[in-house]
């Protein structure tokens, strides 16, 4: 009975809603158009007069009909979007990891892809099928300068050279923006896009699993309540790279492929001829286009720590490389391409969750830290693909493999038997839930509504792992000796020192050259 009288109530309620609703504004609109009536009679008071009253009429009852249909905020709504609350996407990227993020909005049921833009139709194909009222583009400006005022969001999954151009042409045309991890080429980039977020109040996003997944807040609930004391030192770790690296820049010339507009995948790098086995993705590899192993899985794995202590911006840092050998005692060099292998120990300042600096070391190419002695002998350390994450605090350690997931306490039978509460919301669906999260904030509005990543966020990360590949890139940088008799390598051995004010390194000026890169003539990061 009382099931059936509270149905009583709501309809009641919802009725006199919809009256009230109805009746406002319908009065409003007759008010109006007597209003308009009056003011033409005067004029007129013949012909005038009878012309308005007809079109009052008129007017009158075409509104009266629109406002029955009743608003959906009135209803309830439950199970309906209205036009306005769809989000209208264009993606620079739609093959590869292009492909999939269009694909993860679209699964949403809030958002349309409206255009797709690829210098490449080959991989393209499948998001032009899959989305065929789509327009498409070559040219990412072109599809900005046409179909900005159509567009409300801007989906960027290009190699990592081309990401902050186009990210900030979006910015500054007021349309919100999800970007591939890294955020950026150069730690210049990154800067200007944390600042350009704060200052276009569009929301931002980089496509970063290790941000939205349980595990990371998990690692935060468990140090927030004192678990492992206070953390000094993290290490972090990847079997990549998985793509060639080490290698020369291949000698022969290769034909273009018709469906590939060469051209605009240089974008901002260096006049290069094409080569094969470069494009799809084993552009990773090369300075001029990728980021190597940190670029790669670096924002996934590094978030932990970031989030977890409240890391910023890295103090110093220095690296040691893998060599590679083309014969007996004889190194090869290869300034174009990363190192088979690195690691790389930056310090960051104290935070407001640390008590000290904190070391951080980055490990790739398969190289592992020793294993925790709390550490069974048959236990996995980080997780089966070769990745994993471990601090080590002054009261106990933890440990996570990719994105944070798995997370435990050492040793592991302190997983279950520690009970904290949950105090930090999860993101609906997991690692994966950011692109719904995008989605929604986009159409609440810039700070209506949290995302994972935000450029606040993703800069800080994104100029650490920059400043990492700093010390990877300067450590085997030769330069030929004043005699000419032979070379010196001045960034060997030594510890880079962060200015981080002005953006540069102050003990070793030669490796200052690639905090901003120098684009390509015609291309130019916007003002």
């Amino acid at each position: 009975m009382a099931g059936f009288c509270g149905f009583l109530q709501r309809c009641f309620f919802l009725n006199l809603n919809v009256f009230i609703f109805c009746f406002y504004n319908i009065t409003l609109i007759l008010l109006n158009q007597f209003i308009n009536y009056t003011s033409m009679a005067e004029e007129n008071k013949d012909t005038a007069a009878n012309n308005s009253r007809r079109a009052f009429i008129k007017n009158s009852s075409v509104a009266a009909a629109g406002f029955m249909i009743v608003p959906r905020f009135v209803l309830g709504g439950k199970g309906y979007t209205a036009p306005s609350d769809r989000l209208m996407i264009a993606s620079v990227g739609a093959g590869g990891k292009g492909q999939s993020d269009i694909a993860n909005f679209y699964k949403t049921g809030k958002a349309d892809i409206g255009f797709l833009c690829d210098v490449d139709t080959r991989r393209a194909a499948k998001s032009v099928a899959n989305f065929p009222k789509a327009k498409f583009y070559t040219d990412w400006r072109e599809l900005l300068d046409k179909e900005a005022k159509n567009i409300d969001a801007v989906s960027i999954s290009t190699p990592d050279h081309n990401h902050a151009i186009i990210t900030l042409a979006a910015m500054q045309l007021g349309k919100h923006v999800y970007v591939q991890k890294p955020m950026t080429h150069d730690i210049y980039e990154a800067r200007r896009l944390t600042e350009a977020a704060k200052k276009y109040k569009v929301v931002t996003q980089m496509g970063n699993q290790g941000a939205s997944g349980d595990g990371v807040r998990q690692l935060m609930e468990w140090y927030n309540a004192g678990i492992i004391g206070d953390v000094h030192t993290v290490y972090c770790w990847t079997n990549r790279p998985v793509w060639p690296q080490g290698i020369p820049w291949p000698a022969t010339k290769a034909e273009i492929p018709k469906e590939l507009n060469w051209d605009l995948w240089l974008g901002t790098a260096p006049e290069r001829n094409y080569v094969d086995n470069l494009v799809p993705f084993n552009w990773r590899g090369w300075w001029d286009y990728g980021t190597g192993a940190l670029g790669d899985m670096g924002c996934h794995i590094m978030e932990a720590p970031f989030r977890v202590l409240g890391l910023q911006y890295v103090k110093d840092v220095q690296a040691s490389v893998g060599s590679v050998y083309v014969g007996e005692f004889k190194q090869g060099y290869f300034p174009d391409s990363c190192p088979p292998s690195s690691h790389a120990t930056m310090t960051f300042p104290k935070t407001h969750k640390t008590k000290h600096d904190v070391t951080l070391h980055w490990m790739d190419g398969g190289i592992q830290p020793e294993r925790p002695e709390e550490l069974g002998p048959d236990e996995v350390f980080g997780d089966d693909e070769g990745n994993g994450i471990l601090f080590i605090g002054t009261k106990g350690k933890m440990i996570a493999g990719t994105y944070s997931a798995n997370p435990q306490l050492l040793p592991t039978s302190r997983t279950n038997e520690v009970k904290v509460p949950q105090t930090i919301t999860r993101v609906p669906g997991g690692e994966s839930g950011h692109y719904a999260q995008w989605v929604e904030a986009c159409i609440a509005g810039y700070g209506n509504h949290e995302v994972s990543s935000p450029f606040e966020m993703a800069g800080p990360l994104t100029e650490a792992l920059l400043m990492a590949n700093l010390a990877i890139r300067g450590h085997d940088m030769r330069i030929p000796k004043a005699d000419g008799k032979g070379f010196t390598y001045p960034g060997k051995n030594v510890k880079l020192v962060w200015d981080n004010e002005n953006m540069r390194v102050t003990n070793l000026d030669a490796v200052n050259q690639f905090v901003k890169r120098e684009y390509r003539s015609g291309w130019k990061l916007g003002s």
